[in-house]
């Protein structure tokens, strides 16, 4: 079946564009209809560890390893945690990347053996525990670059999609956006993120809050203006938690810290707690602190001493274990598929991973080269089948790993549950 269908995808977040990417590499012609008006609207967050077996292997698919290999931070993926006291209680090493980069290839040519002798032999802890970072807005960069031409039209915010049943009609879908341009689409793939408008048209399900809330600190150029900050940090992440809170800082580029001041509070408290977080950045800095009283003075300077930004959030999940019944020429990926909680940094390793799986079940109909005589929606439904249970089995994960960290004993527990998830456990980084 090659019939030069039309791909729509709706959103050009990290999921949408490695599924344009893979698309382009096999010949399928696609485009991205995305909301915001430019890439440069706003910032794209913090920064992401990419496993080998979902985001890493996604870049292989997409033809973009060694351009990651150049951004990359290998030793972005040490980690210490701490209670409130500011006491060390686990600490994970990052590895070389040569040896990540390496690692790929050996799991590559493992799949295939296993593809080969149809046993389903996991991925050792050693390989799955190679974790770069990466700056969110870097890797986007990357993909931006790669695309062909006008693959993206900015400035399209879907908000009409309808379903033609008639066998006459040469495409299934028209869809309308809010600047009153329609097109036509044979396949609409919403990539479109946590409050997704095409999982609308497939399911009612909608995403549930967790009971904890996040507001987004920064510290610009910190190694030079807080060297004891820097320290403390480390090369990577360092996280203190305990009494239902939690203070996560995460190393970027450039000298930059990020810190997420996180609360199992209720739903509305960004709208009742009185914080002026727009307008008076030093009264919102002393408020925050009086929920970190008794906590170490070195720990409280990470809200002391940051920038005047302060961007809360309410974190969001999809209930776990859902499905859907496949809808014709329409499904969904990353967050819009199966919005998982931050605390397992799975969610942009399986938005690639699913876009890239996408684009090679799409391009095996699809594809000028393809003479397969399956069906686009047979093989969307293969696609759909895999991602509901890695999905729901990640969602799980990352929901456990929550409830472990955010917690009255926060970093004791936490620590306790990490040891039994990495057997790579080498102490404090030097």
């Amino acid at each position: 079946m090659s019939t030069n269908p039309h791909i729509a995808i709706i959103g050009a977040g990290l999921g949408g564009l490695t599924l344009a990417k893979v698309l382009q590499l096999h010949r399928v012609s696609c485009t991205i209809y995305e909301l915001e008006a430019s890439p440069n609207v706003r910032t794209q967050g913090g920064s992401l560890d990419l496993k080998l077996e979902s985001g890493q292997r996604a870049l292989e698919l997409a033809g973009l390893t060694k351009e990651f290999v150049a951004i990359a931070r290998p030793e972005g993926d040490n980690m210490r945690m701490a209670g409130k006291d500011g006491k060390v209680l686990f600490a994970m090493q990052g590895f070389d990347f040569q040896d990540g980069f390496e690692a790929v290839q050996k799991v590559e040519r493992e799949r295939a053996e296993r593809e080969k002798s149809a046993e389903s032999k996991p991925v050792g802890v050693w390989d799955d525990a190679i974790r770069p970072e990466v700056d969110r807005g870097m890797l986007r960069q990357l993909f931006l670059d790669s695309l062909a031409p006008e693959t993206i039209k900015w400035g399209h915010k879907l908000v009409s999609i309808l379903t033609s049943n008639s066998s006459s009609t040469s495409h299934k879908h028209q869809l309308t956006f809010a600047n009153g341009i329609t097109v036509a689409a044979d396949v609409v793939v919403g990539a479109d993120g946590a409050w997704s408008y095409v999982r609308s048209a497939i399911t009612s399900a909608k995403p549930e809050y967790t009971g904890v809330t996040m507001v987004e600190v920064q510290l610009s150029d910190v190694d030079t203006r807080f060297p004891e900050i820097g320290k403390m940090i480390g090369r990577g992440s360092f996280i203190t938690s305990q009494d239902n809170k939690a203070l996560m800082a995460q190393r970027n580029a450039n000298s930059h810290v990020r810190t997420y001041v996180a609360l199992r509070i209720a739903e509305d408290w960004v709208k009742t707690c009185n914080i002026p977080f727009e307008t008076d950045p030093r009264e919102t800095r002393l408020k925050i602190l009086e929920y970190y009283q008794g906590w170490a003075p070195e720990l409280r300077k990470l809200v002391e001493l940051c920038d005047d930004a302060f961007t809360p959030r309410r974190i969001y999940q999809m209930p776990i274990g859902l499905k859907w019944e496949h809808k014709a020429g329409i499904t969904v990926l990353g967050d819009a598929a199966h919005l998982l909680s931050p605390f397992g940094g799975e969610g942009a390793n399986l938005a690639m991973l699913d876009g890239a799986e996408l684009a090679l079940a799409i391009a095996s109909v699809a594809s000028p080269n393809s003479d397969s005589t399956e069906t686009m929606d047979s093989a969307i439904i293969r696609y759909e089948q895999v991602m509901f249970a890695r999905g729901n089995e990640t969602a799980a994960e990352s929901d456990t790993t929550m409830t472990e960290f955010i917690s009255e004993e926060g970093a004791a527990r936490g620590a306790a549950y990490m040891r039994n998830q990495f057997t790579m456990h080498q102490g404090l980084p030097e």
